[in-house]
Order: structure tokens, then C-alpha cells, then sequence
């Protein structure tokens, strides 16, 4: 394919403008752009889009926050421990924020935000991205988690998941792929649900959490 065919999206990929877009459309349009971006892309170009998405995210998820709550930097700065200068540069982005600072401050606001953007950052983007620019309501949101639940349990009926790695033929392989992006896609979405709904009825993020490794342990899943 030609370097410039690899920019043309084919028909079937062509998105709607972002204006005009449903409240359920606009949810999964940045994911949605990704994936398209990583299909036709030059696989050097692919990694510089990944490494933005993955790195960077803490700063603006933390300034967001602090808005919300109305708190200064300052007082982000006293909770982690640091002055507010070094506050002002993780939110900018010219520090990259230490595991200390994003724990600290994770655990003070007790933000899925905050917890979903310092998994990012830990792990290098091997986790769920934040979708900073999308329609966050709660419908919204729990429309578009049930549309990727459902695209997920009609792969199911397609994946030769009774057979091994190496009994798969090319067309099964393309299969099981599409079952694990869309697997991804629809955690993308139950991770923000849930985010969600913990900041619209006040529930606490790290809390739930513990709640569900606790009920985990007790029904053996878990050592």
C-alpha cells in the first residue's frame, strides 16, 4: 500500500465530522480514531500516537480535578508533599509526575480519573485511556458501555475459541483479533462507567475496589 493510500481512510472506515455527532456517538469517537490511526499508519507513526495517548495524561487529569473541587495547586502541592511550582508542572506537562505524587494525590481525591490517568502513566499505556474529549453523562456513557458489551457477545459466536494458537488458520486469527480489540473497547467503556458513577453518587473509587478484591478473595479467585 502506498504512503499516501495508508492517510486515505477506505469507505467502509470514513468517520462522521465530530459535529452533529449523538451524545452515544461522541463517547467512543477518539477510541474509534485510534484504532482507525493504527490500521492505516506507518507503524513508526502508530507508535508516536500511542506514546501520546499512554504518557501525559496525570497533569490534565489532575488540573481537571483540582477545577472541580476547587482547590489550588498549592494545596495539591501540601497533599503530595512537593511545592505548588512542581503542581504547576506536572498539570502543564514539562515534569512527568513520580509514583509518589500520583499516589498521594490519587488517594487524597479519590478520583477514578485521577486512579485510570496514573495507570497510564505507570504502565506506559497498557490500560485503559482516559477519554478527555467526549460526552461524559452517565446515559451517554452507559449507552455506549452497553453497544460495546453487545458487539462483544456477538464476536463470541464467530471466535474458534475451542481451538489452540497454533490449530488457528489466518481467517480464525483475524477473528480472535477483532474479539480482543473489541474486548477492549468494551472495558474502555466499563472503566469510565464506572469512574462515572462513582463521581455522580459519590461513591469512593479505591473503596470499590477494595470491595470487589475482597469479595474476589473470598470466593477463592483470588490467593
Amino acid at each position: 500500500m502506498l504512503e499516501e493510500d495508508r492517510r486515505k481512510p477506505p469507505e467502509r472506515y470514513q468517520l462522521p465530522a465530530a459535529k452533529g455527532m449523538t451524545s452515544g456517538e461522541g463517547f467512543a469517537y477518539n477510541f474509534i480514531i485510534h484504532q482507525f490511526l493504527v490500521r492505516h499508519l506507518p507503524i513508526n507513526r502508530t507508535k508516536e500516537i500511542d506514546k501520546a495517548m499512554a504518557i501525559g495524561q496525570f497533569g490534565p487529569a489532575l488540573d481537571e480535578v483540582l477545577k472541580r473541587k476547587g482547590e489550588t495547586r498549592g494545596t495539591a502541592g501540601a497533599v503530595a508533599h512537593v511545592d505548588a511550582s512542581l503542581i504547576g508542572k506536572i498539570v502543564k506537562g514539562t515534569r512527568k509526575p513520580s509514583k509518589e505524587v500520583m499516589a498521594s494525590t490519587a488517594k487524597h481525591y479519590d478520583d477514578g480519573q485521577l486512579y485510570i490517568a496514573a495507570a497510564g502513566e505507570v504502565t506506559g499505556g497498557a490500560f485503559a485511556p482516559w477519554l478527555n474529549n467526549v460526552d461524559l453523562h452517565r446515559a451517554s456513557v452507559l449507552f455506549k458501555t452497553v453497544e460495546e458489551m453487545k458487539e462483544v457477545l456477538a464476536l463470541t459466536s464467530e471466535a474458534p475459541i475451542n481451538k489452540t494458537a497454533d490449530q488457528l488458520t489466518e481467517s480464525d486469527r483475524k477473528i480472535m483479533k477483532r474479539l480482543l480489540m473489541e474486548t477492549v473497547e468494551a472495558i474502555t467503556a466499563l472503566t469510565h462507567f464506572a469512574a462515572v458513577l462513582c463521581k455522580e453518587y459519590s461513591f469512593s473509587w479505591l473503596a470499590t475496589w477494595k470491595e470487589h478484591r475482597a469479595d474476589l478473595k473470598a470466593k477463592k479467585y483470588m490467593k
